[in-house]
């Protein structure tokens, strides 16, 4: 092997444990949102209203609904772990993209 694949499977490697180590296990409070807010679009379909607001019928657009959906499923099928695990791989991918840029 030479030293320029070394160098990068180095980086690769202090990217993937940094990402792993970096990952709190704990969420935020708009993660119960956007699981809540997935369910609703996969039961209900997309609407204009805020149906999780202390106002009624208040307008709202989804900004980010197809990732409300993935979070949903996530969470379905693998439950707070599956999120963490599902941060985790999207922080490497990010962070992969910008080291090979």
């Amino acid at each position: 092997m030479n030293n320029h694949f070394k160098y990068k499977l180095f980086g690769v490697l202090l990217i993937i444990i940094l990402c792993i180590g970096l990952t709190f296990k704990y969420f935020q409070n708009d993660t119960f949102y956007i699981i809540k807010l997935g369910d609703y679009i996969v039961h209900n379909g997309l609407d204009s209203i805020d149906h999780y607001s202390w106002i009624s019928g208040l307008p709202y657009t989804y900004p980010h609904w197809i990732y409300d959906i993935i979070i949903y499923y996530v969470y379905h099928f693998f439950g707070y772990f599956g999120i963490y695990v599902s941060v985790i791989v999207c922080f490497i991918i990010l962070i992969s993209v910008i080291f090979y840029v």
